[in-house]
């Protein structure tokens, strides 16, 4: 109805019009040449995630055992950014792994607030020996954030040489020039020697020392790439074929690490017929108490009553329990081993052989440590290849009184 009643109003002016067609719809009004639209405004940042240290380095490490340190994540953004999916990655994988910190700052994992840090705990355990290599992987808002892992895993290796000893023809009841074996440290952590023991079928024709220079020490640390000797020499106690092994025993860092087996061959030659050699085994004077703190001095002197040479001798005594070893001193042509300083243990030496009418004297020297009144006791006996006529005197005990510092009980 309104369009035909518009129609016949066209003569009108135009605000005769528009007014007469107040139902129209009207126009939207054209924009100014100079406007600008104006949209929603976005103007959010990137996030932006580091990580400290990046690569981690763990450096030299011991073979199954192990390190740890921490990775720090900090949002140095505007906004939060969710942190997830934090694995280990790469080559030698089995060689790290990750583990919750429970430090100040919080365990990475969730959302990191802006300016806010998180921390990942990794441990490295190496698997192998030589530079190891992983990736610690992290989704920082579903894109990755890697870490590089390294580490080297050390371990002490055993080379010796040689591993056969020929020693040749020896008189009967003679000791012949030692001959050295070398243990070597491969590897690249230290190595120390734990045993050494003769045994196969005639251990009693050889006898192990220490050389002059040089000399390998029981749980003294082998340094990588340097090496100890261990002096071993033929005295037959009998003619024809004697043969027998030396084993060696190397342990690092608590570990057996490997065993030297060095086969031992020479030919007992010109068989001496000695009479019988009466060995006796003796303590010198002692004080009848010592204060805790204090050393006491064992003098024991081995004496061969003859009528013959004694050969293959060997003395035995200990350190007693209360007591620490503090050192012993032997003369020349006996060898003694005894337990670490500070501790107790047996204590064995060696004598390659002793004419009639000789005596031998060693010293031991031990630190008094119980706090108490205590008595200890100290048995030292002697052995030989040789007969030994009479038996009574081949064992003697000494006995002492550990006291407190004021001589109190």
């Amino acid at each position: 109805m309104h369009r035909p009643l518009c129609s016949l109003m066209a003569a009108l002016s135009l605000t005769t019009a528009l007014a007469a067609c107040g139902d129209e719809p009207t126009p939207p009004a054209a924009p100014a040449s100079n406007s600008t639209p104006v949209g929603p405004s976005l103007t959010v940042s990137p996030y932006e995630i580091s990580a400290d240290p990046a690569p981690l380095d763990f450096g030299k490490t011991l073979y199954h055992m192990s390190k740890t340190d921490i990775v720090t994540l900090t949002n140095s953004a505007s906004k939060t950014a969710e942190i997830s999916n934090i694995m280990i990655t790469g080559a030698n994988a089995n060689d790290f792994n990750t583990f919750s910190v429970n430090g100040t700052t919080p365990d990475c994992g969730g959302w990191l607030e802006p300016g806010a840090k998180c921390v990942i705990g990794v441990q490295f355990s190496p698997q192998g020996v030589g530079p190891r290599g992983g990736g610690l992987s992290i989704a920082v808002d579903a894109s990755p954030l890697a870490v590089t892992l390294l580490g080297e895993g050390i371990q002490a290796a055993l080379d010796y040489s040689p591993s056969y000893m020929a020693y040749g023809d020896e008189a009967v009841g003679t000791t012949g020039y030692p001959r050295l074996l070398t243990i070597r440290n491969s590897g690249t952590a230290d190595l120390q020697v734990s045993s050494t023991k003769l045994q196969g079928t005639n251990p009693g024709d050889f006898v192990v020392s220490q050389p002059s220079t040089n000399a390998c020490v029981q749980y003294a640390p082998i340094a990588p790439n340097a090496s100890c000797d261990i002096a071993v020499a033929f005295a037959p106690i009998a003619g024809g074929t004697r043969s027998a092994q030396l084993v060696v025993e190397t342990v690092g860092n608590g570990a057996l690490i490997g065993t030297a087996n060095v086969a031992l061959v020479g030919n007992g030659t010109g068989i001496i017929s000695n009479p019988d050699a009466d060995l006796a085994v003796s303590f010198g004077g002692l004080p009848n108490q010592v204060q805790v703190g204090k050393t006491l001095n064992y003098t024991i002197t081995v004496k061969n009553a003859g009528p013959g040479a004694a050969s293959g001798i060997t003395l035995s005594a200990v350190v007693p329990v209360g007591t620490g070893f503090a050192g012993i001193t032997a003369p020349t042509g006996v060898s003694c081993v005894g337990p670490a300083k500070g501790d107790a243990g047996g204590v064995s030496c060696a004598i390659n052989s002793m004419a009639s009418g000789t005596t031998s004297t060693v010293k031991l020297a031990v630190t008094a440590l119980s706090g108490t009144r205590t008595v200890i006791s100290n048995t030292a006996t002697v052995t030989s290849a040789s007969v030994d006529p009479v038996k009574g005197n081949d064992s003697a005990t000494a006995t002492t009184t550990i006291v407190g510092r004021k001589g109190g009980a």
